[in-house]
């Protein structure tokens, strides 16, 4: 037989065993799911320490290192009460320095002491959440009597509110919180709120938290009688040690993080506990996505999270505009102190 046939012929009896039909195979199934999610499963367990330890951060926080401006605010809130008389005190400080849980915890206190719990109310105007710094009058209004007006005419009923001559019967006690943040649009309406405090009869006390020490200097048009009347509490950044005790204190026993994680979450907050404890927090977010099976947080964990938050800062200032390269290198310098 020529070969070329022979060839014709194994080429034929190829085709025919490509055609036939595959065996098929029985897929057993135990439900066995990959390890990257059965670790997340791990990770997510109500009674592992890393779960805990998340719950545990984002808790209410213990006042620490702040009785000094604890025991300057409570004095000057009840002695204003005590003699009904109006009063303005600024507290600033720093973002993460402690200013409005304390103001909190002594409003508390206050609301707990026979003394003082019904001889005044309370109005709180977080300034980061309006849009327009005209709200603030809406939302003070509504706080007072419930009742939802415009901010026009929140404004005119405030003003007559607090300058009629009608003795008010409690103190009002207004905090204004970031109000650095209100003010750079429309000062005037701080102006407007801190004028009420000149009229006797309101009983008007005011406390205002901001960053910077001279924002009232800076901001505030009009005539201002009170203004160098106005009481300042400065809140100083928190020292590496005390925001370790930070730590520890709302970490409360739990393992999760590694000495030295604490160390360095601590030296990288600056001073902010709301930095230092959102290092942790997100470490834990990291670990739980990118290293399922690892249950405590250790310093490379920390310094990653960082890293990463530095970029993200990078790419922020990128996008304004007539940001030169000099200012990005020195935003970042200065980060990096």
């Amino acid at each position: 037989m020529p070969k070329w046939i022979s060839r014709i012929a194994n080429f034929i009896r190829c085709l025919h065993v490509c055609k036939q039909p595959k065996k098929q195979y029985k897929v057993l199934s135990y439900n066995i799911k990959p390890p990257k999610q059965q670790e997340s499963q791990l990770a997510n367990n109500p009674w592992s320490q890393l779960y805990q330890a998340k719950i545990l951060l984002r808790a209410e926080p213990n006042l620490l290192f702040r009785k000094t401006e604890y025991l300057i605010l409570y004095s000057f809130l009840a002695a204003k009460i005590n003699r009904q008389i109006t009063g303005v005190i600024h507290t600033t400080g720093e973002c993460g320095t402690g200013k409005t849980t304390t103001i909190q915890r002594v409003i508390d206190s206050l609301k707990t002491n026979i003394l003082f719990k019904n001889r005044f109310k309370f109005v709180k105007v977080a300034g980061l959440r309006l849009i327009d710094a005209h709200k603030a009058f809406s939302v003070i209004w509504k706080h007072l009597t419930t009742q939802t007006v415009s901010s026009d005419k929140a404004q005119t009923l405030l003003n007559d509110y607090f300058s009629g001559a009608k003795v008010r019967e409690i103190s009002t006690i207004l905090l204004i919180d970031d109000v650095d943040f209100l003010s750079r649009s429309k000062p005037e309406v701080i102006s407007n709120i801190l004028n009420w405090s000149n009229q006797c009869r309101s009983k008007v006390i005011v406390i205002t938290t901001s960053n910077h020490m001279d924002w009232l200097e800076q901001v505030v048009t009009g005539p201002v009688p009170i203004l160098n009347e106005i009481k300042k509490l400065l809140f100083k950044p928190y020292t590496s040690n005390q925001l370790e005790n930070i730590i520890l204190d709302r970490l409360n026993g739990n393992f999760a993080f590694d000495p030295n994680a604490i160390q360095l979450a601590a030296k990288n907050g600056k001073g902010n506990a709301k930095a230092a404890l959102g290092l942790c927090y997100m470490a834990i977010k990291l670990v739980n996505s990118t290293y399922p099976g690892i249950m405590q947080i250790t310093r490379f964990h920390i310094a990653e999270v960082t890293h990463l938050i530095q970029i993200k800062q990078f790419k922020n200032l990128t996008k304004f505009k007539n940001v030169s390269p000099e200012d990005i290198t020195y935003a970042l310098d200065k980060y990096n102190d």
